[in-house]
């Protein structure tokens, strides 16, 4: 069931413009310029409450990601959501109405980026619903009806911020995960075998950027234990980064094999979910899988390979390895078995 907010109280997005009320005639603007006035102060009322802050807040707005992914988004709520992308609309227009085609479009727009949370645009009959004294419900519509904002910052219903006549739709959180030798699943929903021992990184957020300034990194190394190429499990995760140091300090670091009775919890990762499992095979090798939610809350694009980098490389086998895996099977050898799991998703 999804929530619905119930404003208690509404602020008017023009209270200071000086209305004319005559009897017998509708209230009408008192000037051409009080007209102006009007739409620039509702444009900067709606657009001020948040922005951009920094460089690489910058940086990471400019990043638009190809994706086929789809999202069965939660809403309307009754009100703004929040960090709109300022001053800029990719979607609609003035004097636009909105409709199913826009909806779909806003939908698709938010979907290609993994720093867009959700979206919102003015609904004139709610805004008539709610505030029926008003002065200025034809004028809002036709600035803001048919051209939504975009919220750049995670959003939950509690955040939804109460104003006259919006409506915003949020992008529900999701999850990711990489488990056994190891399976891989992205954010994009691709899966993927990993064919390459050694150290990877999973998660990094921002995309590319240094260990000691990222948010959040998490690593994995990963062992060949097995006769075939993909007989691969990870070992050791480790979880660092600002976000996991103010979670606890010096981060987070798995091995496999120790507290592997213990039930995994989820940690809360700023605003990411990230839980860390043990796993055997019936041949007695240990292993960690790993899964992560909420991606889509990061705020930034998301990097490692169950982000948003190309997987190519390490998904293939290194002509070493399909040369024992031949003289094996030569041999009389068997192929792969179990393996360790990696998933990611927004």
């Amino acid at each position: 069931m999804r929530a619905v907010l119930i404003p208690f109280a509404l602020a008017s997005v023009a209270s200071s413009l000086s209305l004319l009320a005559e009897e017998g005639t509708e209230d009408t603007l008192s000037s051409e310029s009080e007209a102006q006035q009007a739409r620039e102060q509702t444009e900067e009322e709606h657009t001020s409450a948040s922005s951009l802050t920094s460089e690489s807040e910058a940086t990471a707005m400019k990043v638009q990601v190809s994706t086929n992914a789809s999202y069965d988004y939660d809403g309307p709520y009754t009100g703004r959501c929040l960090g709109e992308l300022v001053r800029t609309y990719p979607v609609g227009g003035s004097n636009q109405q909105w409709s199913s085609t826009m909806h779909a479009d806003a939908e698709s727009w938010c979907n290609a980026r993994s720093d867009c949370h959700g979206f919102m645009h003015f609904d004139i009959s709610v805004s008539q619903s709610v505030n029926p004294n008003y002065c200025c419900h034809t004028g809002a519509c036709g600035d803001w009806c048919g051209k939504p904002q975009f919220c750049m910052t995670a959003t939950a219903a509690s955040q939804v911020s109460v104003n006259n006549g919006w409506v915003a739709y949020l992008k529900p959180a999701v999850s990711a995960a990489a488990t056994g030798d190891p399976h891989l699943q992205n954010v994009h929903g691709e899966r993927f075998d990993l064919m390459r021992p050694g150290h990877h990184i999973l998660i990094n957020i921002p995309r590319e950027e240094r260990a000691d300034t990222a948010l959040l990194r998490v690593a994995a190394e990963a062992h060949l234990l097995g006769k075939g190429c993909g007989e691969i499990y990870f070992q050791n995760v480790t979880v660092t980064g600002s976000w996991a140091e103010a979670k606890h300090a010096g981060g987070y670091t798995f091995v496999s094999g120790s507290g592997a009775h213990a039930a995994p919890d989820w940690l809360s990762v700023g605003p990411v979910g990230l839980k860390v499992a043990h796993g055997h095979t019936i041949t007695g090798i240990q292993y960690l899988n790993v899964y992560v939610r909420s991606l889509g809350r990061a705020g930034y694009p998301v990097g490692g390979l169950l982000g948003e980098d190309d997987h190519s490389q390490e998904a293939a086998p290194s002509a070493e390895c399909l040369g024992k895996v031949q003289l094996n099977e030569d041999l009389g050898g068997h192929g792969a078995a179990k393996a360790s799991l990696a998933s990611a998703s927004f």
